[in-house]
């Protein structure tokens, strides 16, 4: 055990392995949770509150247009600010002076 009495706990192993990960794997893993996530929502709320309503519905439709489309254009930034970002890291690599 170390001097300070920390050891290396879960958290530490859960951040290792995810940086073990490709890029692709990570891609697929979060785009995992979240689909289950989505799935898991209406089943947890109809466990606690039961039936809605006939309002509820409308409400919850109208409600999630624009959470849907918000869903759609933060993946759409985040490639072109990666896109972004690569074609930076390429160009300073690319003209970065020689010693």
């Amino acid at each position: 055990m170390p001097r300070n009495g920390y050891r290396l706990g879960t958290g530490v192993r859960m951040i290792t392995f995810l940086y073990s990960l490709s890029d692709l794997a990570i891609v697929v893993l979060f785009n995992l949770a979240t689909a289950l996530a989505f799935i898991a929502v209406p089943l947890l709320r109809h466990k606690l509150f039961g039936e809605v309503g006939d309002s509820v519905p409308d409400f919850a439709r109208a409600t999630m247009t624009p959470i849907t489309g918000f869903t759609g254009v933060v993946p759409a930034f985040s490639l072109v600010q990666a896109q972004g970002n690569l074609r930076a890291v390429q160009k300073t690599v690319r003209w970065r002076p020689c010693n």
